[in-house]
């Protein structure tokens, strides 16, 4: 077996969205990049978030099935690993942005101010869609980093708690330039507001990759929808410990976040 064979699963239907996943993020990010160093958002209204929204959500679901593998046209529609993996990414993604944001707001001094009307619970549509691209990447880099070096329980914990952290990192290091997703303290969201996002991850990553892993292994679509709901369950547990805990990072009283919103 070759070391590229090695980084993706031994399971046909999850290796072949695994690589697709990995194609799809050299297009997305090149997209991206464009938009945020051209500064192009600053002439957009709704409909230009919108629609790059959708180019950032669409294609994703349609393109695998499209172009489906051997394997893949095998198979029932949703039996395929890529139907049930945007779903389950496409439900953690709901719960993170429609509950977690307001976790940003409250406890770490976040604000969004994009010139956008179309919102759910306080937060742009768009976003919603924009962040299925950003999380199938992050989790098929998690997979591919759990397969190369988890191989046992303290390297895998070491694994995704790293993995969680950095990409948590890059994603504010990266957006830091847009000027409608601020921060009271940047340098308090670098040093702690990164450690708090990552805990969307500390639960999800190892979730995630379990599903479908084996050869010949192939988890029910409501499967995918329970493990998704607990992984979002886990880390909202976790996010409201933070802050009972350790607060907010502005100095007020944070309540529950998006009762109020």
């Amino acid at each position: 077996m070759g070391f590229l064979d090695c980084l993706f699963s031994p399971n046909p239907s999850k290796r072949s969205t695994e690589k697709f996943l990995v194609l799809w993020t050299v297009i997305w990010i090149s997209m991206f990049a464009y938009i945020v160093v051209t500064k192009w958002y600053e002439e957009w209204t709704d409909l230009g978030y919108m629609v790059t929204g959708l180019l950032l959500s669409i294609p994703n679901f349609v393109l695998p099935n499209i172009f489906a593998s051997a394997e893949d046209k095998k198979l029932p529609f949703w039996s395929r690993f890529c139907n049930k993996s945007y779903v389950w990414i496409a439900l953690f993604n709901f719960i993170g942005n429609y509950f977690w944001s307001h976790y940003f707001f409250t406890c770490l001094g976040a604000s969004y101010s994009f010139p956008i009307t179309i919102t759910l619970n306080k937060i742009p549509v768009a976003l919603f869609l924009i962040t299925q691209s950003y999380f199938q990447t992050y989790f098929v880099f998690s997979n591919i980093m759990i397969r190369l070096f988890g191989k046992n329980f303290l390297f895998k914990a070491s694994v995704v708690l790293l993995t969680s952290w950095f990409l948590a990192f890059m994603e504010t290091w990266t957006i830091e330039s847009v000027p409608y997703y601020s921060f009271v303290d940047r340098d308090q969201m670098y040093k702690y507001g990164t450690v708090f996002y990552a805990i969307y991850f500390i639960p999800s990553f190892p979730m995630f990759f379990s599903m479908d892993e084996k050869k010949g292994e192939n988890w029910t679509l409501w499967a995918a929808i329970q493990s998704s709901a607990a992984a979002g369950m886990i880390a909202f547990i976790f996010l409201d410990f933070w802050r009972l805990t350790i607060g907010s990072l502005t100095g007020s009283e944070p309540g529950v976040p998006f009762v109020n919103a």
